[in-house]
């Protein structure tokens, strides 16, 4: 094989040969993308029907579930208000003087009817008026937006009405809800037609009910503005099978109007049967309504029984069937697009490729040939060939002068070094930024589980100890010890957290120590009061060997105990007969403390790791004991947080000795600390307050947790208190300005509205300002900004129910706060 030379670059001429190389890349660039192209493209074809019905039936039923569920609250929303106007003083003053003194309604009638005024004029829900209908049944009280108005016809009386006759026999804050009804005058359906709904609720005053509050509400606008968000035909049947909503008017009400129009009767029984099967879903194999899809929802609004309504669209399926076609044509398109674009890319792709290979292989000949005095033409690019053609050039001149390069040889490996050493750099940084996310999910984590602790530890203790939250039945004997454990289990979890926690503060540099003079001995007394419970039957003694003279320490006292606890924790743990002593004297300018055990001691080899965290010996005795690994790696850095260290000594088979170092107060110390106030009374269940016998105190609880809501209201009404409670903050405000509360508890991780956010609403308005708020939650980190906001207390969760009515009378019962 020849080739032709020129003057400077004898290698450019090139017979048509050598060329096969680009073809035979552009033939595989080519074949390599239309395989899977021609694989997608088929595949897409043939399942983008399927796919697109899928996915719009998928996207229209979680419109059409967003439109049940917004009818839903707004249905209960009227419920709640119902309970409110019920409860709110107005209401309870107007429904007292109806009973006791009805010469005197007059006085009251005006409040009254601004209230309820107050709800028709809100625009939030469609109220058609109010009334209040006594116990004969004859109409009190009747309001609409325009005021009250004068009563109905003589002889008019309402003791027919189910709404009425069902609600008088309610319990206090229960509701009837109505089927639905068309809206009437004097007896007679009015037209255009008004769907309505009635809902009622007792008034009851010293325990009897004395009237019905009933309120009649328009269906008509939250028709409206569903149908308003939907671009195709909805409908709504009730229970009895009549059409509420229908885009035909004449097939609508059929229960009341008696049309004998109803859905049952235009179905089939498949389709009946397979709607009313689940909750929601799409119904794509109807024997009445082929190639449609049908799309349903249930409206079942919580605790109103009379409202079990089903929302359906239609939508055909040639619709969405058209778009596939569409579909299927922008995907022929775009894949002859592509198919061109890629043999052009291919083409230049491959030429920059073959050239400089060419080239290089041309160089190659004529270096074989003898001819040393060649250089390689640069290929300007950055990638593996233009490598070749640099660590080519780079030979050539290798063999022409090694000893000359050898210092251009360091150099690049002193780049290469750099390079390594950067790389590096950066991988620490990164796994730095994995171990303080690692910190904070442990933090975030930890405060998540305190709510259901919460939980268990509430109701475990109250069970225990507040009988009077169980109509003072007692608990049998054989539940005890287990009601015992769970809450023992509770609080050992709570410690866990408690670790988790602060080894997140201690990792971010969080951790502060808050240093006063302490007094080992008093602090060792409540230390081995708790470690005795930990003994559970074993048969060890608890030796206490310290002087009671021991000098005042410097540091900070919770932390003192923790460590100490730590350490015979451990020791009860790894130590089945003999001795648990703790021990501590006076060394220079400290005092060593140190917890001696007759265990099965370290071995020598794991010495090392015992401080490495969540890090446990994993054979023999140390593996059947169950430890999280937390304590001593905590214990450590609180040791050296306080100035000293955390060591251990231990021999096999005879025991293991730790010991911390605590600094001795200075003069300087002692004179500007101030001796902490420790408080091991007991608590005991308050009996109701000899202040309560008069008056009763009412208290807004806001809590997001169901189950603990439940508790604390429970608890509160043992107490003698009156509770109204919800879950939402942004009902809070519109509460406290209507019952004008004695005392609020809030929580302040709650939906909608930052607890922190009503805080500051409540105290920036006049009328709820001088309300005393509890804070109560589960950030044990928002005390300081509660009490700057101006809570009167801050209460972490978990709390037993005791703590919270211990706070409650505390800053209620005698208090100015507390005065109605």
């Amino acid at each position: 094989m020849s080739y032709t030379r020129t003057t400077k670059w004898p290698w450019l001429v090139v017979p048509n040969v050598r060329r096969r190389l680009q073809n035979k890349l552009i033939i595989a660039f080519v074949v390599v993308l239309l395989i899977p192209t021609g694989i997608i493209s088929f595949y897409s074809l043939r399942t983008a029907a399927a796919t697109l019905i899928q996915k719009i039936g998928a996207e229209e039923l979680r419109a059409l579930g967003s439109q049940a569920n917004d009818l839903e609250k707004r249905l209960i929303g009227v419920k709640e208000d119902l309970i409110f106007l019920s409860l709110a003083p107005p209401t309870r003053r107007y429904a007292g003087v109806i009973r006791n003194t009805p010469d005197t309604v007059s006085t009251y009638r005006d409040a009254q009817v601004e209230l309820l005024k107050t709800f028709l004029e809100r625009g939030t829900t469609p109220y058609l008026d109010f009334r209040i209908i006594g116990l004969s049944g004859q109409e009190l009280l009747h309001v609409d937006h325009t005021g009250a108005l004068p009563p109905g016809p003589d002889g008019v009386n309402f003791a027919g009405e189910a709404y009425f006759n069902l609600a008088i026999g309610l319990p206090a804050n229960q509701v009837y809800i109505s089927k639905y009804d068309l809206d009437r005058t004097n007896g007679v359906i009015d037209e255009p037609y008004v769907p309505v709904l009635y809902y009622s609720v007792p008034l009851e005053v010293d325990g009897a009910n004395v009237a019905v509050l009933v309120a009649k509400v328009s269906l008509t606008p939250l028709f409206t503005d569903i149908l308003s968000r939907s671009s195709a035909p909805l409908y709504i049947v009730t229970g009895d099978g009549s059409y509420l909503l229908n885009p035909d008017s004449t097939r609508l009400y059929g229960g009341v109007l008696g049309n004998n129009v109803t859905f049952d009767g235009e179905r089939s029984r498949e389709d009946i049967i397979a709607m009313f099967a689940d909750r929601q879903g799409i119904l794509t194999a109807s024997t009445d309504f082929h190639d449609t899809l049908q799309l349903y929802v249930h409206i079942r609004p919580e605790s109103q029984v009379a409202i079990r309504w089903l929302l359906f669209r239609v939508i055909p399926i040639s619709s969405i069937l058209g778009e596939v076609n569409a579909t299927q044509n922008v995907a022929i398109l775009l894949a002859a697009i592509s198919l061109l674009a890629a043999i052009l890319v291919a083409i230049f792709l491959t030429r920059s490729i073959a050239r400089p290979i060419r080239q290089l292989s041309l160089v190659a000949d004529s270096v074989r040939q003898g001819n040393w005095d060649v250089t390689v033409p640069g290929t300007g690019g950055q990638d593996e060939i233009g490598h070749l053609a640099d660590a080519f050039d780079a030979m050539l001149r290798e063999l022409k002068a090694v000893y000359g390069s050898l210092e251009e040889r360091v150099a690049n490996r002193t780049n290469e070094l750099s390079t390594a050493n950067l790389k590096l750099s950066e991988a620490q940084r990164k796994a730095e930024e994995a171990s303080r996310a690692k910190s904070q999910f442990l933090s975030n984590m930890s405060h998540e589980l305190r709510t259901p602790l919460n939980v268990i530890i509430g109701y475990s203790h109250s069970m225990l100890v507040m009988p009077q939250m169980f109509n003072n039945e007692p608990l049998p004997e054989i539940y005890r010890p287990y009601l015992k454990l769970i809450e023992d289990n509770g609080h050992y979890l709570i410690g866990l957290i408690n670790d988790i926690l602060d080894l997140s503060k201690i990792e971010a540099g969080k951790l502060e120590l808050v240093c006063t003079t302490v007094d080992l001995p008093e602090i060792f007394r409540g230390v081995l009061a708790t470690a005795t419970g930990l003994l559970k039957g074993k048969s060890l003694q608890l030796r206490p060997d310290y002087p009671e003279d021991l000098p005042l320490v410097w540091a900070d006292p919770i932390r003192v105990r923790q460590i100490t606890i730590n350490l015979l924790s451990n020791a009860i743990k790894f130590t089945n007969s003999g001795s648990v002593t703790l021990k501590a004297e006076v060394q220079e300018n400290w005092i060593a403390v140190s917890v001696i055990d007759t265990g099965v001691g370290i071995p020598e080899d794991k010495r090392s790791t015992i401080f490495s965290r969540f890090n446990q010996i994993s054979h023999g005795t140390f593996a059947e004991v169950e430890s999280t690994g937390l304590g001593l790696d905590i214990s450590k850095q609180l040791s050296e947080m306080h100035g000293g260290d955390l060591t251990v000594e231990s021999q096999v088979g005879k025991g293991s000795r730790f010991t911390f170092a605590l600094p001795i107060a200075t003069e300087t110390q002692l004179q500007t600390a101030t001796s902490p106030t420790i408080s091991n009374d007991s608590f005991t269940i308050f009996e109701r307050a000899s202040a309560m016998t008069v008056d009763v105190f009412s208290v807004l609880l806001v809590e997001d947790e169901v189950s603990m809501r439940e508790l604390l209201r429970r608890a509160l009404e043992v107490a003698g208190y009156l509770v109204v409670d919800t879950h939402d903050g942004g009902q809070v405000m519109e509460l406290a300005l209507g019952l004008l509360p004695n005392l609020i508890i809030l929580d302040v991780n709650l939906p909608h509205v930052s607890g922190w956010d009503v805080m500051a609403q409540l105290k920036s308005d006049p009328e709820t300002a001088a309300i005393p708020v509890i804070v109560y939650t589960a950030t044990t980190s928002g005390q300081r900004r509660a009490l700057e906001l101006g809570a009167v207390a801050f209460i972490a969760k978990p709390a037993t129910p005791e703590d919270i009515i211990r706070a409650v009378q505390k800053h209620l019962v005698g208090s100015e706060a507390g005065t109605p």
